[in-house]
């Protein structure tokens, strides 16, 4: 064996060769510590190579002190990590950091979302607009060639920076100058940043109920005391706030996930004055910006707020590519060298070719007019979906009425929870990929619902989900019948025996 793999791989010098595969042995165990490695004549003539190409690879392997010489005892191996001895693989240390074990404590909410690929998965994904494609394909070409090999500024390409300001100005109206900017990559850096900066362990930090589970993991794996702020159709309800006296408090005033609800004008107001006292922080995410600008636009945090208390975050990814790991914070000027300084720290800057391509695409008067073009096609996308799913499942599911945003959230009123999973089970064999909503939730709601997204997926499948889930729905309430019938027939049974 020994022989046939040193033959292999013709571009490596022959007692390198001799060499690698004596190290593999050594590290899988051939050779234990303290054991005599063959002599090189009788190793030469096993695999069929000069004892001088032996006698270079025994010496390689001594200069990387895996084995020793001994006078009149040979070449033997050392006691090294390489070798492997029974169990010492499966050794688990404790956490080495406080934060390593609320890491561990966490667990991951990835693992309740089912990996399986999914034939009529209706799930949020990268447009497939093909002149978006190609106009972001040319643009990073051209990008890459002018860059070259500079490093980037950690707080953003320059260019990049001073695009986002003047489009901040015009379609979410916040004035901000380029040095006011920071790029980051995607909105979970932006939450990591702002969560350095501003949260000590102990720290009460608020959140929407609903929320992602990534945010409510992220604040707490640096030791926050993460509170759940009840939510209506009216966005946050503000009125708790005072209960738990949050250092920061993340929000989505537009377009919140997962119930596309906007903050109301009076809780904006309210939030905002709550903020301004004794040093609280409020970071607003705005990553459904692009479903504000075919509406009339409701006013951002950031651009009514006056005393310097909002982080603005907002990302481009719903509308273009989710693969484009790139965002940005508008930074109150009071923490904005330290925002800077965590981004700085965390990974030196974004990558440039990407930067300087979205600066193109930004300043294009093409990207405007692509944008709008996509987001009437998702809305009509989500109007479409919404009437697939109410004509295939008429009175068995409530659909939420809200007309912007990707997501669809649709309530299960005759479905409990118990019986939740054989309903999920149910669309796994069909090829769906149900998402429950209540995941979203910390206090959870009293019917079982689900989360359902239209982008990236033409309307024949949009009509095809709505059909597939309406059987879901249909073999669920027969099997429940059929169940109950069972029940009462045993009872009876049991009657007529007494």
């Amino acid at each position: 064996m020994l022989c046939e793999r040193v033959k292999q791989n013709s571009c490596v010098k022959l007692y390198e060769k001799v060499a690698n595969e004596l190290r593999r042995a050594i590290a899988l165990g051939g050779f234990r510590a303290g054991q005599r490695l063959p002599s090189t004549r009788r190793l030469a003539k096993s695999i069929g190579v000069s004892r001088n190409t032996v006698l270079m690879a025994y010496r390689l392997l001594r200069i990387e002190q895996l084995t020793i010489s001994r006078e009149r005892g040979g070449t033997c191996v050392v006691d090294t990590d390489l070798t492997e001895r029974p169990g010492r693989m499966s050794v688990t240390v404790a956490p080495q950091s406080r934060y390593a074990a609320r890491v561990r404590n966490l667990g991951s909410s990835a693992a309740a979302h089912s990996q399986k690929p999914a034939c009529h998965a209706v799930r949020s994904g990268a447009s497939s607009d093909p002149d978006l494609l190609r106009m972001w394909s040319r643009k990073l070409v051209i990008a890459a060639r002018a860059v070259g090999a500079e490093y980037p500024d950690p707080q953003g390409f320059l260019p990049l920076r001073s695009a986002l300001a003047d489009w901040l100005a015009r379609q979410r109206g916040i004035a901000s100058t380029a040095n006011d900017i920071l790029i980051v990559r995607g909105m979970q850096q932006a939450i990591t940043i702002a969560a350095r900066v501003l949260l000590d362990e102990g720290d009460v930090a608020a959140v929407e109920d609903p929320v992602s589970p990534r945010l409510r993991e992220t604040l707490a794996a640096h030791g926050a005391r993460v509170i759940g702020m009840r939510t209506d159709e009216h966005g946050i309800v503000t009125d708790q706030l005072t209960r738990h006296e949050p250092k920061l408090i993340c929000v989505s005033p537009a377009c919140q996930f997962p119930t596309d609800s906007d903050l109301s004008a009076a809780r904006r107001v309210s939030l905002l004055q709550f903020a301004s006292r004794d040093g609280r922080w409020i970071l607003e995410d705005d990553s459904n910006c692009e479903f504000q600008i075919r509406r009339s636009s409701v006013p951002t945090l950031r651009s009514l707020d006056k005393s310097g208390t909002v982080i603005y975050a907002c990302t481009f990814w719903q509308t273009l590519l989710p693969s484009l790991r790139l965002g940005f914070l508008v930074c109150p000027p009071a923490i904005h060298d330290d925002l800077c300084a965590a981004k700085r720290l965390a990974d030196l800057g974004c990558p440039l070719a990407e930067q300087a391509a979205l600066a193109a695409l930004i300043r294009s008067q093409e990207c405007d007019r692509l944008i709008r073009r996509l987001v009437d096609e998702m809305e009509q996308r989500r109007i479409v979906f919404q009437s697939a799913l109410l004509r295939h499942c008429s009175d068995r599911i409530l659909a939420q009425e809200f007309l912007w945003g990707t997501n669809l959230v649709v309530w299960l009123p005759r479905v409990d929870y118990s019986g939740l999973n054989r309903l999920l089970e149910l669309g796994s064999t069909r090829g769906l990929n149900l998402r429950p909503v209540h995941t979203y939730y910390q206090r959870r709601p009293e019917h079982p619902g689900l989360i359902l997204s239209c982008v990236n997926q033409p309307f024949e499948a949009l009509e095809r989900f709505g059909a597939l889930l309406g059987e879901c729905l249909d073999e669920f309430e027969e099997e429940r019948r059929l169940h109950k019938v069972k029940m009462e027939g045993g009872a009876a049974s049991d009657n007529a025996a007494e």
